[in-house]
This record gives C-alpha cells, sequence and structure tokens, in this order.
C-alpha cells in the first residue's frame, strides 16, 4: 500500500514537473489545467514545487547539484563516456530532493525563508505608491526649476523630473524635501541604489518635513532588497499609515 503511494507520489510530481518546464501534449496540458482548477491541493503543490525549482535556480543549486553526480560518477569508477554526460536539469532534478525540500519547508514554517527577497519585492510591489507630489504655484519665483520639475514628476515622468532636480542639489535651500523626492522618483524608476542614497540623505536633514515619508519609502527600498531588519525599523518609527500596513503584511 506504502509502495503504490509513493509510486502515485512520484507520477503526480512528474505531472506537475512537466507543466512547470512545458513538456506535456497539448492534450496531456489541457487535461491538467482543468484537474489545477477544481483540485485546490494539486494547484498548491504547483505553485511550491514553482517556488522551489526558482528558489534553487536563484541559488546556483543546480550547478552544485550537477557536479556532485559528475563527482559521484567519477569516484565510482564509471568512466563511460556514455555516463558522463547526463546532469541533473531542472527537468531531471530528483524527485526526491524537490519533494524532501518541500515537505521539510512545509513542515517547519520556513517557506518564505528560502526566498525572502521574492516574498518582500511582492510586498513592495503591493504598497509602493509614489508620492502623489507637492501643489505647484502659479507663480514659483525662486523656486521655479524645482516647481517646474515636480510637474514632470506628477506626469510620472520621473526621469526627466530628476534630470532637473540632480541640477539643483548645490542650490535648492529646501534639501529635505529636494532629497526626498529625488529618492522617490528613483524608487519609482526600480533605480533602488539611487533612491536608497538620496533617501538616506534626506533621513539625515535636521527638521526634515517629510521625516515619516522618508522612513517609509527607504524601508520599502530596503525591503525590496531583502534588508528586512532595517525596512522593519523604520517602518515602525514612521507614523504614515501604510508603514503600519506593510508591517502587519509582513507578519502574515
Amino acid at each position: 500500500m506504502e509502495n503504490t503511494e509513493s509510486h502515485n507520489d512520484f507520477q503526480q510530481f512528474e505531472r506537475i514537473e512537466k507543466f512547470l518546464l512545458d513538456e506535456l501534449s497539448a492534450a496531456e496540458k489541457q487535461e491538467f489545467e482543468k484537474e489545477l482548477k477544481l483540485n485546490k491541493s494539486l494547484e498548491k503543490s504547483v505553485e511550491q514545487h514553482r517556488a522551489i525549482i526558482q528558489a534553487l535556480e536563484r541559488e546556483g543549486m543546480l550547478e552544485k547539484i550537477n557536479q556532485f553526480h559528475k563527482n559521484t560518477i567519477e569516484k565510482n569508477g564509471d568512466k563511460n563516456p556514455v555516463h558522463d554526460k547526463p546532469t541533473f536539469t531542472i527537468p531531471r532534478l530528483s524527485a526526491l530532493l524537490v519533494a524532501a525540500s518541500i515537505l521539510i519547508l512545509v513542515s517547519i514554517g520556513l517557506f518564505r525563508f528560502i526566498s525572502p527577497s521574492s516574498n518582500n519585492q511582492k510586498i513592495f510591489s503591493e504598497f509602493f505608491e509614489p508620492d502623489p507630489g507637492l501643489i505647484t504655484p502659479m507663480s514659483a519665483g525662486a523656486d521655479y526649476l524645482f516647481f517646474d520639475g515636480m510637474i514632470d514628476y506628477k506626469r510620472k515622468d520621473y526621469k526627466t523630473a530628476i534630470s532637473k532636480w540632480e541640477a539643483l542639489e548645490d542650490t535648492f535651500a529646501g534639501t529635505d524635501t529636494l532629497n526626498y523626492f529625488l529618492g522617490v522618483a528613483h524608487l519609482a524608476l526600480k533605480n533602488d541604489e539611487q533612491a536608497i542614497a538620496y533617501l538616506q540623505k534626506a533621513l539625515q536633514i535636521p527638521d526634515n518635513v517629510f521625516i515619516h515619508e522618508t522612513r517609509h519609502y527607504l524601508g520599502l527600498a530596503y525591503l525590496k532588497q531583502g534588508k528586512t531588519d532595517e525596512a522593519i525599523k523604520l517602518l515602525k518609527e514612521s507614523e504614515m499609515a501604510e508603514s503600519k500596513l506593510v508591517l502587519d503584511r509582513l507578519r502574515d
């Protein structure tokens, strides 16, 4: 009975693996997708398998497995060139390895630990919304170039806004405001390093009128980079309601 269940589990794994790697025939794929809509357990297994494979790819585990397999063959004295070529690739990854990985991750509740950056980026995408920007006065006077850039920023033309604002770095009086919006604009363009640099500058400026907003966006930038501890610290210090929502999401 146990052997039959193990055999069925292995067959199910092979079906999932072929589905994820697009190796099923058109008819098989259609049948699998139909079953997937009706079977929540199967849907969960597919997502777990997908995450495990992605995590292994990210960490370079497949290359290590290939090398291990090659070394094992050589140690066993098998020099047959026919057997030297095969190595473990994603389509032929050991079912035992993947199944065991899933079992361990699910049983000890560390599924997110294997790819924290993936989960963090998901939360970032869920909560990141650029600051709506400042009201642009009809006559900005000496601050004309800053507010001219603000118009571009509010149009989501972040690249043009950044170009105008970076030209003001040595002359604009409101350095906290300038650095804050430069940071958010870079974050919107996925320039994480530049965003962090500007937001860190804004954070260090005394009497920053955007202190809580700065903490929020810098926390999100750190979260996206997988620096969860730094992100949590800043989000806790921010008094923005959105920061509290992100923290609640991290606790889920």
